[in-house]
């Protein structure tokens, strides 16, 4: 297997492997659960030695496949840039698909673009009574789509005005995820949508882990909206564009003309 080298830095590997599909959420007492597979960060990219490195790839075949059964997941994390094995037994559990997560194929190189980072939160804002930490945090994105730039981070403020939303967030002290309400409101009475400023590009990268192996896992509510089940007709929704590398730093949101919003598949 081009996959050998368990725990090891991903290198000549990744030029056979475009993409894989993108854990968007782990519902609670699901199958995927009892493993460490890591919102975001973690690329599926073999399920019982079949690759699913591909956009066409039968994802939710290979995971009916191996029913009942203790199967391998080979999994890239984009924060370690480490390739490692997961062990699970996809089965029935009382909610959708056999693992109980929310998968999206997703291209190896986006993951280089991952987040934003929160910096001054102003007090009595929607960033405050949301509990964002100035400086340690960034946001991922929702169990849709991931934010990898400031315009991302807009159109999803944009079409979610005044309505709670659910985003993941990563803390760079914790180095764990966690899901924060945030409902934008231009009328909080300062500036912006969400009442702090936002930083993207080179000087706000996710810092490397400390540790070998992210243990970082959720600490997510039970889902309140299902998403929809995977087939192998499915189709996946398109990743939106990435603009070039930059540093631009953004204080209170202006909206641009609403977008839409893709939206994830529950696997198998």
């Amino acid at each position: 297997s081009s996959w050998a080298r368990r725990q090891s830095p991903m290198g000549a590997a990744a030029s056979s492997s475009p993409g894989g599909f993108r854990v968007f959420r782990i519902h609670p007492g699901s199958p995927a659960s009892q493993t460490d597979l890591e919102v975001f960060f973690d690329f599926i990219l073999e399920v019982g030695a079949v690759p699913v490195n591909a956009p066409e790839a039968d994802f939710a075949g290979a995971v009916k496949a191996g029913k009942d059964k203790p199967t391998k997941l080979t999994v890239f994390n984009c924060r370690s840039h480490m390739v490692r094995d997961v062990l699970v037994t996809p089965k029935e559990w009382g909610g959708k698909g056999l693992l109980g997560a929310t998968v999206r194929f997703d291209a190896l190189e986006n993951a280089e673009h991952q987040g934003v980072r929160v910096l001054e939160v102003f007090a009595n804002s929607p960033a405050h009574a949301a509990g964002l930490i100035a400086y340690k945090d960034y946001i991922l994105g929702t169990a849709d789509i991931a934010i990898r730039d400031m315009d991302e981070l807009v159109e999803l403020v944009t079409v979610s005005m005044g309505k709670p939303i659910e985003v993941y967030v990563f803390n760079a002290d914790t180095e764990a995820v966690r899901t924060v309400g945030l409902t934008p409101n231009s009328g909080w009475g300062g500036s912006g949508s969400l009442g702090c400023d936002i930083g993207s590009g080179l000087l706000h990268r996710i810092p490397a882990p400390r540790r070998v192996v992210p243990p970082a896992r959720v600490t997510a509510q039970p889902d309140p909206t299902p998403a929809a089940d995977m087939s192998p007709n499915g189709t996946s929704p398109t990743s939106l564009p990435v603009p070039p590398p930059g540093v631009p730093v953004l204080g209170g949101l202006a909206p641009p003309p609403a977008p839409s919003s893709p939206a994830a598949a529950d696997a198998g």
